[in-house]
């Protein structure tokens, strides 16, 4: 598995994933124009938009997998708070940030 990659892994049954090693302190994940998956690594959540900064102006829009819904969540930067689903990048989860340009993605 790469350091700050998504990965959606379909499973049949309820269950946990384990995964082992070092915790990394920090990621760089190159962003393409498109839609991007990467997984959020920090040790604990990060508020949005501070999360994104180092990406701020190159990307329209950020969706994550609700399993509990069955259904995408969605994160507008510069929207009112009422029209996004999530304010946080959680540890574990995998995002699709849709980028406008490349650009490098880095997070402590």
């Amino acid at each position: 598995m790469d350091p700050g990659t998504g990965y959606f892994v379909y499973v049949t049954t309820a269950g946990n994933w384990r995964y082992e090693g070092t915790a990394y302190t920090s990621i760089s994940a190159t962003l393409s124009t498109g839609l991007n998956c990467v997984g959020w690594v920090n040790e604990t959540g990060s508020a949005l938009p501070g999360a994104l900064s180092s990406i701020d102006g190159s990307y329209r829009y950020v969706a994550r997998w609700n399993a509990g819904t069955q259904s995408y969540e969605v994160y507008l930067p510069g929207a009112p708070a009422v029209f996004n689903d999530f304010a946080t990048m959680d540890r574990g989860e995998g995002y699709f940030i849709a980028a406008t340009a490349g650009c490098t993605l880095t997070y402590p």
